[in-house]
């Protein structure tokens, strides 16, 4: 994984050197915020088969600031964010698990847009899929008690 760009909530074009990536704490960007990040998916199998589970969940964790607290620890993979997401299939396919339980397949050249949607990217094949994702900021909606 790798975040390649942020912008704070209320963007302003930068004079300085400074790369506004560095120190930031999360890759889920703020309400109005941007984050662009490149993921590699490396196969199922190899995802759900770690030689060491602890280790590997702390390197998911340290690769994954601000994003691996909105998965789900009782089912693997899904999450959700307070973003609206514009996913760009790069290489490779992924199976897109919806919170309805269908799944879509997405090859190399799709998008996925995704407006804070229950999700989980699966990677059914036998190599390393790429994808590009534009995530941008919005509030959470309030919980209705009834």
């Amino acid at each position: 994984m790798a975040q390649l760009w942020v912008t704070p909530a209320n963007p302003v074009r930068l004079e300085q050197e400074r790369d506004p990536t560095l120190g930031n704490p999360s890759l889920i960007p703020p309400q109005g915020g941007t984050s662009i990040a490149m993921f590699d998916f490396p196969p199922d199998s190899v995802m759900q088969n770690p030689v060491d589970g602890v280790r590997a969940y702390e390197e998911l964790g340290a690769a994954l600031p601000g994003l691996i607290e909105s998965f789900e620890p009782e089912n693997p993979g899904m999450h959700t964010t307070a973003t609206i997401d514009y996913g760009i299939i790069l290489e490779g396919e992924m199976w897109l698990e919806l919170d309805n339980g269908q799944s879509r397949l997405v090859k190399a050249g799709d998008i996925v847009i995704q407006n804070g949607t229950r999700h989980a990217w699966r990677n059914k094949s036998e190599g390393i899929a790429r994808a590009l994702f534009v995530m941008i900021g919005v509030s959470s909606p309030k919980k209705q008690v009834v």
